[in-house]
Parts: structure tokens; C-alpha cells; sequence
């Protein structure tokens, strides 16, 4: 009988602990499955708060520094359908302060963001060879900034909406040449 009785106790024992093992932790270590993917990493008031990793249902992981539950700090994020990575700041969910975007197609992006889209110094350099180094907003060379072709043709300059125009000279950055009105 006690025997039957150890047994009875020990699976609901193992029972309990594989409950408790993966509910969300209010404060530490831990692991949680939400609807969209699965946590692993710090906890602070039973959101992830600190360092972990978060594996989204699509595929897509992000691994770095997390505050109240979002991406915030430094941290990588691979796009599994695409390839695409961001290695970098993160404010809010959103990319944020200094990083670099690699594309699969080999197209590249380091310098700053806001909101999650090039804004403010950096460089961009495509596949192809091509390279804008300057001033960015929102996606699109804007400002003072410099593009020069695998050819080496240079486009100095001020740049607006992704578009550069000195007399009949154009060239994009960011943008098509149907976005800016020309030929």
C-alpha cells in the first residue's frame, strides 16, 4: 500500500512541477508560450524584462534585451521568410538609435533609425555595388549626402524624398525614378 501510495504521490508531483516549470514567471528565469510564439529569458513582474530570446510562431526570432515586455536595448532580429536581419537598438518594438539591416539580396543599411526606418546618418550600400552615405528620413535620401555608382559616377549633393537633380544629372536613393519625376 505505501508503495502504491509513493507512486500515486510521485506522479502527481511530476504532474505539478510540469505545470509550474512552464508557467510565466512573475520575477527571474523563465519560459512562457504566448499566442504568437515562445519566450525564454528574464522576467520582471511577469513580463520579459532583461535578456532572452523570443521564437515567434512564423518562424522569426529575436534574440536581445527586452523592457516591459517589448524589444528595447540592443538586440538581433532574423526574418526567417525573407532572410533579412536587424542587428542593433530597439525602442518600444522599434528599431531605433544605431544599427544594420542586411538584406538576403545582399542590399545593406548601417547607421541611424527612428521608428523603424533609416533616419539620420548612415550608409547604404546595394548588391549591385552602389553606395549612398548621408543623410536619411524616413526610408529616403534626404539631405546633404553623397552616392556613388559601381561605375563611378558620384552624386553629391542635397538630396530630397530619396531624389538628386543637379542640372540634367539625376540619380535615387530610397526612391524610384517614377517616385521623383524623372525619366
Amino acid at each position: 500500500m505505501r508503495g502504491l501510495i509513493a507512486l500515486i504521490f510521485g506522479l502527481m508531483l511530476a504532474a505539478a512541477v510540469d505545470t509550474v516549470a512552464y508557467a510565466q514567471p512573475q520575477s527571474g528565469r523563465g519560459k512562457h508560450t504566448y499566442d504568437n510564439g515562445t519566450y525564454e529569458g528574464d522576467f520582471v513582474n511577469g513580463q520579459p524584462h532583461g535578456r532572452g530570446v523570443y521564437a515567434f510562431s512564423s518562424g522569426n526570432r529575436y534574440e536581445g534585451e527586452f523592457r516591459n515586455g517589448k524589444r528595447h536595448g540592443r538586440g538581433k532580429f532574423l526574418w526567417v521568410a525573407s532572410g533579412n536581419t536587424y542587428d542593433g537598438a530597439w525602442v518600444e518594438d522599434q528599431r531605433t538609435g544605431f544599427g544594420l539591416f542586411v538584406w538576403a539580396n545582399g542590399d545593406r543599411y548601417e547607421g541611424q533609425w527612428r521608428d523603424s526606418k533609416s533616419t539620420g546618418r548612415g550608409v547604404q550600400v546595394w548588391a549591385n555595388g552602389d553606395r549612398y552615405d548621408g543623410e536619411w528620413q524616413n526610408d529616403l535620401a534626404h539631405g546633404q549626402g553623397t552616392k556613388t555608382t559601381r561605375e563611378g559616377q558620384t552624386y553629391r549633393g542635397t538630396w530630397t524624398n530619396g531624389c538628386f537633380r543637379q542640372g540634367s544629372r539625376w540619380s535615387t536613393a530610397g526612391a524610384t525614378a517614377k517616385d521623383c519625376g524623372f525619366p
